[in-house]
C-alpha cells in the first residue's frame, strides 16, 4: 500500500472487511510512536517493532540514518530472517509484492533494462537474461 494512504484507521477498516494490508509509513503521521521515528537510535540492519491489536508497525534500518516504516495487519510475529542483512520478514514480504521489482534480484527496474518471463510475464534484469535465464524464481522449478 502507498504511503500516504496508510493508516491506523484504514487498517482497521480494512480488518473488519477481512482484508489485510502491508505498506511504508510517512514519517509524519500521528499514531507512531516517537521511538519509531527517530533514525540514529538503531545500528545498520536493525529493527524494532511494535504491537496492537491486530496490527505490526516496524522501523528497519536499511541505510544510515535512513529507516523505512511498515504497517502491517498481516504478521503477527517479530520474524527477522538469516542473512547478512537481517532483514524482517515484513520487508521482505513487502518487496516481493510490490510491482517493478526483478523477479530474481528483487531490485526495482524500468521498462527500459528490463526482459519479461515467458511464463509469468514478471519484468527480469537484462543482467539475469544475458546468464541464460530465462524465467523468474517462481516459475523455474
Amino acid at each position: 500500500m502507498d504511503n500516504f494512504f496508510s493508516d491506523a484507521d484504514l487498517a482497521d477498516k480494512l480488518l473488519q472487511r477481512k482484508t489485510t494490508i502491508v505498506g511504508t509509513v510517512r514519517r509524519n503521521k500521528c499514531f507512531l510512536p516517537n521511538e519509531f521515528l527517530a533514525k540514529k537510535k538503531l545500528k545498520l540492519s536493525d529493527s524494532l517493532f511494535g504491537f496492537s491489536d491486530n496490527k505490526c508497525i516496524l522501523s528497519y534500518q536499511w541505510h544510515k540514518n535512513k529507516n523505512v516504516i511498515l504497517l502491517s495487519t498481516m504478521h503477527t510475529q517479530p520474524v527477522i530472517l538469516p542473512g547478512e542483512k537481517r532483514e524482517p520478514e515484513i520487508v521482505m514480504y513487502y518487496n516481493s509484492t510490490k510491482g517493478g521489482r526483478c523477479g530474481l534480484c528483487h531490485w526495482k527496474v524500468n521498462k527500459k533494462g528490463t526482459v519479461k518471463c515467458h511464463k509469468c510475464c514478471n519484468f527480469l534484469c537484462k543482467d539475469y537474461v544475458a546468464k541464460s535465464v530465462a524465467y523468474c524464481e517462481n516459475c523455474n522449478t
